[in-house]
């Protein structure tokens, strides 16, 4: 197992009313065991040293918060009396998650040992890119770069692709929020 990353946040502590926090990490993740297949050569476990397959190369993470500026003590709508409960207290916040993807993981099309290995993997067609220029649902990666091994034999690519991801996954949340006192509140 190999880990090799980079990490760097910035954080913006309140001020006016709003507060955030940015991260970044880049890494470069490797082992021989994980992936959605078995690993196809038992006896020499390093030839199965490839990209981590769950470990997503890059992500970002972003959260924040702002205090809306209504009610006492703030620049918009300074009520008093039974409209000061209804305007104060309110807030934005949220969080958003992107990843690029993680390393596809090709297997061949079917297993050319008779079930002597676990898995075969496929093989690499020198001198074919295996990459396409908009990766998407359609096509992930270019097909005419790898093909079947030969019949009982391994496949010479790697467990996993570091250089070919699958789709990244992202995530936004938003949420508007009320404090209220509980108890004895005056109106003025």
């Amino acid at each position: 197992y190999q880990l090799n990353t980079g990490y760097v946040k910035v954080q913006k502590r309140e001020s006016f009313g709003l507060s955030f926090t940015a991260s970044y990490q880049y890494t470069r993740q490797f082992d021989n065991y994980s992936g959605p297949y078995a690993n196809q050569d038992l006896v020499n476990l390093q030839n199965d040293w490839a990209a981590t397959s769950y470990s997503a190369p890059q992500y970002l993470q972003l959260s924040y918060m702002y205090d809306l500026p209504f009610g006492p003590g703030k620049p918009l709508l300074d009520l008093s009396g039974w409209g000061r409960p209804l305007v104060s207290g309110w807030s934005v916040s949220g969080m958003a998650y992107w990843n690029g993807g993680t390393p596809l993981a090709l297997q061949a099309e079917y297993n050319n040992t008779g079930g002597v290995l676990p898995t075969v993997y496929v093989n690499t067609v020198p001198g074919v890119d295996p990459r396409v220029p908009n990766p998407g649902p359609s096509q992930w990666f270019n097909p005419a770069a790898f093909s079947q091994p030969a019949d009982f034999t391994m496949g010479n690519a790697p467990r996993t692709m570091s250089g070919l991801l699958g789709p990244g996954a992202n995530s936004m949340d938003v949420s508007l929020d009320k404090r209220m006192a509980l108890g004895n509140s005056s109106l003025d």
